[in-house]
């Protein structure tokens, strides 16, 4: 999850079906003439669906009216006037809410009614009434809307509600459930909390058995806390936005806990969580307000091909050079790698710094350098050196994280020594606490392996791939960098280094196209993670330094693909080094999350430069056969 201080991402802000709200989400919109003002949205098929949730228990109005069991209290419909401050000021998009009575609903219909969609509102009774569940009418619109019946006080039965949203950009659908399990206000309730869970876990279980490929997410104040959370944890695929999870059989509950809980099952991917407890919180309700934001996956067919990726960064190779290379059919494996995938030689590396540990750690990080706008700090001025946490002043996470929280296996590969400095940074033992849930190992990087060249490295790493493949391996390669800091950039020795480099390439490309565990599941990204030149002026100014090449290929990745054309939220900067302000050009540092999302994780914590894993580099999908006649 993100660091509870971290601001609210931009496509979390209010969005209206506008062409702003396209390019907030970063995502290609178009305006046809023929629509009278409508706006046209093109969105690639394989982006994922953000979404920011939250359980929020009103505190019922009955308990501050007066003869009430809250004296003190402002009265429910000034409270709900705070609620309304605290649902729009954290931007949420969906609400799962308890204990919102009529007088509440009222006033929530005449704020934000013509903003919120609700269920059942005030369609069935005022006891179904009081878990209603909201969603943002610009983001999601109503598909299906049921109830199920669980036990409440003295075991009599109330309806709780569940619904069928469908994103109105991404056309992602997910089943929403929203609940209140009973306390033990009007004596012992737990046989019927129990009862209570016990349905519910049915309801989930039949929603994934009839809906498999459509996520279930759940918001409610279940009234108890590791007793709800682990028979729910242990009997589904539900996990919780706060943490926690089954290690080995056992449930191992989030190391905080309250009684009230998002959760979602497989495919919804927890990238943030608090539980508010501001000044305005406590006045408005007993409870804490929990907010998380959650990835919901594209098409599952575009997010299960690849199961794993190969990251090759060769420092100091030049746009100029791969294209005069490929002209001159000297680097027949990188030609081949363009044809067979998609491709720019115009992508940019960072803007305010282009030394090698900054840029590379751009890479694996998705962020720029500046800490002071979120970058890694590495290579900035006052940087003091040590782990990437060091130079940031705060744990950064990295797309070694993400990998590996998932359960699966990472490795690094450098014959630069330097980089030994960004191999210990994702220790979580050397690099810092571990923000992201349940942490199942201490190296983020679950293998380094420094070398002395190019060839000893891509020696270890085919041998690796042709055994016991990690599930992303990043190599950073340096002999280019040498030749021209040693030779120029543009000498016969710098040539004669890149065909080497690219025999090197083809070694990879060979290993995973022998390896019946990756070919054709297996995403090669080969880029640069700076240029080069031996001019003395300043490298951010130096198109040869900050423009960079990016290849990629793999399962599903459109063959001759022009990344710009591909990608029109993205802008062809020409020579020029523009800085992060919209119209962005297409940056090495949109790696981290382009992994990510194509190994069907969510988004690096922290990154700012693809974290909406819009970045596309697949084939968009065959139209639809026309009927038979």
């Amino acid at each position: 999850m993100l660091p509870l201080a971290t601001p609210p991402r931009p496509w979390t802000r209010a969005l209206r079906w506008t062409l702003a709200g396209a390019v907030a989400l970063g995502v290609a919109a178009t305006l046809t003439p023929a629509a009278a003002g409508r706006t046209t949205v093109t969105v690639p098929t394989d982006v994922p669906t953000h979404v920011r949730l939250s359980s929020f228990n009103l505190l019922g109005y009955g308990h501050t009216a007066p003869g009430g069991d809250r004296n003190g209290w402002a009265d429910g419909v000034t409270r709900m006037n705070w609620a309304v401050r605290i649902i729009t000021s954290n931007h949420a998009q969906v609400i799962g809410f308890q204990e919102m009575q009529k007088p509440q609903y009222q006033r929530f219909h005449q704020l934000l009614g013509s903003q919120y969609g609700t269920y059942p509102g005030n369609q069935l009774t005022t006891a179904a009434m009081a878990n209603t569940i909201a969603w943002q009418r610009s983001t999601w619109e109503l598909v299906d809307a049921r109830t199920i019946q669980i036990p409440y006080f003295h075991g009599n039965l109330i309806r709780m509600p569940y619904v069928l949203l469908r994103n109105r950009l991404t056309g992602r659908e997910a089943w929403f459930y929203n609940s209140h399990n009973p306390a033990d206000a009007h004596g012992p309730a737990q046989r019927w909390r129990n009862a209570a869970v016990r349905i519910e876990i049915g309801l989930f279980n039949q929603l994934r058995t009839d809906y498999p490929t459509t996520p279930v997410i759940s918001t409610g104040d279940e009234n108890d806390k590791a007793q709800y959370f682990c028979p729910v944890a242990t009997q589904t695929d539900m996990r919780a936005s706060n943490g926690g999870g089954v290690l080995a059989g056992t449930c191992v509950a989030p190391a905080a806990m309250h009684v009230d809980w998002v959760m979602g099952s497989t495919g919804v991917s927890f990238t943030w969580h608090d539980a508010l407890h501001t000044a305005l919180v406590r006045k408005t309700t007993d409870h804490f307000v929990v907010m998380a934001d959650a990835v919901l996956p594209s098409d599952p067919v575009l997010t299960t091909q690849t199961t794993h990726a190969v990251v090759l960064t060769l420092d100091g190779l030049t746009s100029r050079a791969v294209k005069g290379a490929l002209a001159g059919g000297t680097a027949p494996h990188l030609a081949a790698l363009a044809a067979g995938g998609a491709s720019t030689l115009n992508a940019r590396t960072e803007a305010e710094g282009t030394g090698l540990l900054s840029t590379l750690g751009g890479i694996l990080t998705g962020r720029p350098v500046d800490p002071t706008v979120g970058g890694t700090g590495v290579g900035w001025p006052g940087d003091p050196g040590g782990t990437v946490a060091n130079a940031a002043g705060h744990y950064v996470s990295s797309v070694f994280d993400i990998v590996h929280n998932a359960g699966r296996h990472t490795a690094l590969y450098s014959s630069r020594s330097a980089v030994g400095r960004l191999a210990t940074s994702w220790d979580a033992a050397n690099g810092g606490v571990d923000p992201v849930g349940l942490d199942n190992g201490t190296a983020k990087i679950g293998r380094y392996v420094p070398t002395r060249t190019d060839a000893e490295l891509v020696d270890s790493l085919v041998a690796q791939l042709s055994t016991k493949p990690p599930t992303l391996a990043v190599a950073q390669l340096s002999a280019l960098s040498n030749a021209g800091i040693h030779h120029g950039f543009r000498s016969p020795e710098y040539a004669a280094s890149l065909a080497a480099t690219d025999r090197l390439v083809g070694r990879v490309v060979d290993a995973i196209a022998a390896n019946p565990a990756l070919a054709g599941h297996t995403l090669l990204v080969v880029t640069a993670n700076r240029g080069g030149s031996r001019k003395t002026s300043d490298p951010t100014t130096l198109p040869s330094v900050y423009r960079v090449p990016l290849l990629v290929s793999g399962p599903g990745v459109l063959p001759g693909g022009d990344l710009y054309a591909m990608n029109p939220q993205y802008t062809d900067p020409g020579s020029a080094n523009p800085g992060y302000d919209l119209p962005a050009p297409i940056r090495n540092t949109l790696v981290a999350d382009l992994v990510t999302k194509q190994l069907g994780l969510p988004p690096v914590p922290g990154s700012t430069m693809g974290w909406s894993q819009d970045f596309t580099v697949l084939a968009p999908p065959a139209p639809p056969l026309p009927p038979t006649p």
